[in-house]
């Protein structure tokens, strides 16, 4: 197991995490004002699950190192979006 095979492996499973969160906030969002929402969660839900999952499989490449090292790359994903959704909703909002 190569440093940079760590590393890009780590790199994209951020970016899956933070892509997967920031979709299901951006659903969230949306739910409101769409007038299918049951299809919208459901689209949104099947579409986000199977890109991370094809992606998953494709980096594993049948090893369990590298299964953890995506698992904690999307999580440490989900952190930051989390993070950084907190943030924004922190900010008073002028009325």
């Amino acid at each position: 197991m190569s440093a940079l095979s760590v590393v890009w492996r780590f790199c994209a499973a951020f970016a899956l995490g933070a892509l997967f969160y920031a979709g299901l906030q951006f659903t969230v969002t949306r739910l409101p004002e769409t007038r299918h929402p049951i299809l919208l969660t459901l689209a949104s839900f099947w579409a986000r699950t199977l890109a991370v999952l094809m992606a998953f499989l494709y980096m594993m490449r049948e090893r369990w190192e590298y299964a953890i090292l995506c698992l904690v790359g999307f999580t440490v994903g989900r952190a930051a979006v989390l993070k950084m959704f907190a943030r924004t909703e922190a900010k008073p909002k002028c009325t």
